[in-house]
């Protein structure tokens, strides 16, 4: 699937929730976000949910699948809601794709954001921040997302991450108040992210084992389109580029009104994530490699393609990956 065709079929399913993106709904009064014309936030599929930790139901391998999409084929953006790594639209690339164990579908990579902290629990704990790439499938029917828990805890800075950090620092450099941009800000955004550096998404993600449920989005309309995949293991990152990656979700400005406002929807607190939902009788799965069966007859559903852009999550050394909105929608 070529991008031209997937940009195509991205916007038809964002028809319903295109507009999220400029809606006046923010992360304090989420009984309010109930009252949009075609609100599906009060479900019994809704998004997030309270995760408790269980032995492997199933012994599966995901297939991720390298595109060739390159930064200067992508946009970067500081928005209400956090920030947003896409695909850009009419970009001549073929970006990377997921095959979920179990879905006889093929679900090609749009975008990726962050929310702060994290938006599903995990025995009951919160994280600092929560990544979602964001897929959607050829038929325009369901997205996919696959995610993973953010903390802080390296001693040096994430070489993978910090190309994408670079990205939003020259975004927020494009729209900041000039008066409230620091000197070292400034600096720091003439340096762009190599154009010609590849996008691997899927790099990120340290795990290789998810939990899978069907769920929704995020943010309103809360559309239950979405099979999520969240990684088992946390993205560590380093305290200094958490610390600049809040500050780019909370404390960009822009001219409003005469005026240098701030942009972001965040409650009080400093997040941008939606409380837990109900789960209604919902079967969550923990997904692990077929590496690890130690049984006699491993039950496989769908094949790994074995072409030397793929990669299979259940292969020692693998590369795995995590995943925001929908169009100009966040998850």
């Amino acid at each position: 699937m070529n991008l031209r065709n997937a940009i195509a079929t991205f916007a038809l399913i964002a028809a319903s929730v295109d507009a999220a993106g400029d809606m006046e709904y923010d992360y304090e009064d989420f009984r309010a976000w109930n009252d949009f014309t075609g609100s599906s936030c009060n479900g019994l599929k809704n998004s997030p949910v309270a995760i408790k930790t269980k032995e492997c139901t199933r012994y599966e391998d995901y297939a991720l699948t390298h595109g060739n999409c390159k930064f200067k084929h992508t946009t970067a953006s500081i928005l209400k809601n956090g920030v947003q790594f896409e695909i850009s639209k009419g970009a001549s690339c073929t970006p990377s794709n997921v095959i979920i164990p179990g879905i006889d579908d093929t679900f090609h990579f749009a975008q990726f954001h962050i929310h702060l902290s994290s938006e599903h629990t995990i025995d009951d704990e919160f994280f600092s921040a929560e990544l979602h790439m964001v897929h959607l499938n050829a038929e325009n029917t369901r997205a996919a997302v696959v995610g993973t828990m953010v903390e802080p805890s390296r001693v040096t800075d994430n070489p993978v991450f910090e190309p994408y950090l670079q990205a939003f620092r020259v975004a927020r450099a494009n729209i900041e108040c000039q008066s409230c941009l620091s000197t070292e800000a400034v600096a720091a955004a003439t340096v762009k992210p190599g154009s010609d550096n590849d996008v691997h998404p899927y790099k990120l993600v340290q795990g290789n084992t998810f939990y899978h449920y069907d769920g929704g989005l995020t943010t309103p309309t809360c559309d239950e389109i979405v099979w999520w995949n969240l990684s088992d293991s946390v993205m560590d990152i380093s305290v200094r580029q958490f610390n600049e990656l809040a500050d780019m979700i909370l404390n960009t400005h822009v001219q409003k009104d005469g005026q240098c406002q701030r942009i972001t929807v965040a409650n009080k607190a400093g997040s941008t994530s939606r409380p837990v939902q109900s789960l209604n009788g919902r079967k969550i799965d923990r997904i692990c490699p077929s590496s690890m069966f130690e049984g006699e007859t491993p039950v496989i559903v769908g094949a790994v393609r074995s072409d030397a852009s793929t990669t299979s999550i259940g292969v020692a050394g693998a590369v795995s990956f995590a995943a925001a909105a929908i169009a100009s929608q966040v998850l």
